[in-house]
């Protein structure tokens, strides 16, 4: 019930963020976009980038607009729900 209610709110988070798909792994979490997305928005592009790039252990960035978010250690509902508030917050 607790991973049912996390991936509703990570749905509801992401809704309008050009996200369309998320690969939940035991370590890792990929994150793929609308196809073009990034290539007809610049400013999003920058901004991505430029987060993503201060954080290279955690973040990785592929050139088919796939996003890989490694905390370290196991992900859980909470570190989830705490990568699509992130992702939520930079996408806007």
């Amino acid at each position: 019930v607790l991973n049912l209610s996390a991936l509703l709110k990570v749905k509801k988070q992401l809704k309008h963020s050009g996200i369309k798909s998320i690969q939940v792994g035991h370590s890792s979490i990929h994150s793929n976009f609308e196809a073009g997305l990034l290539e007809k928005n610049d400013k999003l592009k920058t901004k991505l980038i430029d987060l993503f790039i201060g954080n290279r252990k955690k973040y990785q960035i592929t050139p088919k607009e796939v996003f890989i978010y490694t905390p370290g250690g196991e992900i859980t509902p909470e570190k989830l729900l705490e990568y699509a508030d992130f992702m939520a917050s930079s996408m806007s």
